[in-house]
């Protein structure tokens, strides 16, 4: 299920928003 997609990639996926957000905060 859904849980188990987030489990296997949640660090993945915190790794790509941390980015975005990093991104985001320089461009602003």
């Amino acid at each position: 299920g859904l849980k188990d997609w987030w489990n296997k990639h949640k660090d993945k996926i915190i790794d790509v928003v941390k980015e975005m957000g990093k991104a985001g905060l320089q461009a602003a």
